[in-house]
């Protein structure tokens, strides 16, 4: 996993090779890479640039995210020999607002719902699903986090009524910017309800848009109608079902799971578009300090029994992937880094294992990689384990904290390897 330390050390190395050298030649379906990497390098130049040692010290580790890819070939068909590369390790900051982090969080909610579909069928057969969008008005930046903490006060309020009609829910948080500045967080969610719900039954009747808005607007107790949609999950001829970008599913899936995968795409998709993120610098660095420790995304009901809601950094990995997928053994060894100057993933070449038949200059530099990569290893550890957590936080803090400590240990242990 290791790269060469300059753009140009990269592509002097690998353009004597014949093979296909950009990640998105190679295989088209992973250009998400491409923009999602160049849009993180904004946003460190934002960081970068304040004066707040957190927001710096996050831009260091945006900046150093998904840098390094090792894929590996997997065959997905038998019949046709079909092959595609699929990641077999990067190394993820998982800060909230880093482009990658959020796109490959997408994609495991939506491999997580697809995988665990056949036991909430099983379970709820006659299950039906509508997407729901709570808004308020627009506010200021620097009250983001007061209107974000009222919203999420007003929706457990309305979640815990005894005619609240849905079996379970997931519902994530997205903040988009005003032209004027603004701020406007609002609610993505995807409801489960019984059949029932469409035709009156013990858990209440149908509600109307107009009837979600009265509730919201009594939840969230305010002194003017809020704009609510509500929408009912199912097929549609006149519009195909739209996932997060890179992933695929077989033709052979159904239509109403292909419809369910995009309404958990649509739910969970990001906090913030990369794209409203780089409009204003100001704007973007306020918006980290009012989103620190926000919740995004949350489950309830029946969906708390088949869904789990911890992320490791193995889990972005396999993002892209069902349980199917992952069964697949991955051997590796195709190695692709980001280069700045053309904004693309490019292939490049690691040294042999013998560092004695390289060149002395090409060896100190991968030696200096694996001393730079090792030290990073060991601060993020030392940085991690100096936060202090909420106490309901704790059973999350220790597997991250053992997931970086593993990571610390493999980076030494490479860096001694090699002498």
């Amino acid at each position: 996993m290791e790269s060469y330390n300059s753009d140009e050390r990269i592509l002097s190395v690998s353009d004597n090779k014949t093979q296909s050298e950009f990640l998105t030649d190679v295989s088209p379906n992973d250009k998400p890479w491409d923009k999602n990497k160049a849009f993180s390098g904004d946003i460190v130049s934002m960081l970068s640039q304040s004066e707040n040692k957190a927001h710096r010290k996050h831009g260091v580790r945006i900046d150093e995210c998904a840098q390094n890819l090792e894929f590996g070939w997997v065959l997905v068909s038998t019949e046709t020999g079909e092959l595609k590369l699929r990641l077999k390790l990067a190394r993820f900051c998982r800060v909230r607002y880093c482009p990658i982090c959020q796109w490959r969080r997408a994609l495991m909610w939506v491999s997580r719902f697809f995988d665990a579909f056949p036991r909430i069928y099983a379970a709820y057969p006659d299950m039906r699903y509508i997407m729901l969008t709570l808004t308020v008005r627009n506010c200021s930046i620097t009250d983001l986090r007061s209107t974000v903490d009222q919203m999420s006060k007003a929706w457990q309020r309305l979640s815990q009524r005894k005619n609240f009609p849905a079996l379970g829910f997931v519902r994530s948080l997205e903040v988009t910017r005003g032209k004027d500045g603004s701020a406007h967080p609002h609610f993505h969610i995807l409801l489960a309800v019984p059949p029932s719900y469409f035709s009156g039954g013990s858990r209440g009747s149908y509600l109307s848009k107009d009837k979600w808005a009265a509730l919201w607007q009594d939840a969230m107790r305010l002194d003017y109608k809020p704009v609510c949609d509500v929408r009912i999950v199912k097929p549609r001829k006149d519009k195909e079902p739209v996932l997060v970008e890179g992933m695929t599913v077989p033709d052979t899936i159904p239509d109403p799971m292909k419809v369910l995968m995009s309404a958990i795409t649509e739910t969970i998709k990001y906090t913030t578009k990369p794209a409203d993120m780089v409009k204003e610098k100001s704007w973007f660095l306020e918006m980290v300090d009012q989103m620190r420790n926000v919740r995004s995304v949350a489950l309830g009901g029946i969906f708390k029994q088949f869904l789990k809601e911890t992320e490791t950094e193995q889990d972005l990995i396999t993002a892209a992937g069902t349980e199917a997928d992952k069964a697949i053994k991955n051997e590796g060894g195709v190695h692709f880094t980001f280069v700045g100057k053309i904004k693309r993933y490019k292939r490049f070449y690691p040294v042999s294992a013998s560092p004695s038949e390289e060149n002395p200059e090409i060896v100190e530099a991968r030696r200096a990689d694996l001393s730079r990569l090792a030290q990073q290893a060991v601060a993020r550890l030392n940085e991690f384990e100096a936060q202090a957590l909420p106490e309901e936080n704790s059973e999350t803090f220790e597997v991250m904290r053992i997931e970086l400590k593993n990571e610390a240990i493999k980076a030494l242990e490479r860096f001694n390897q090699f002498g």
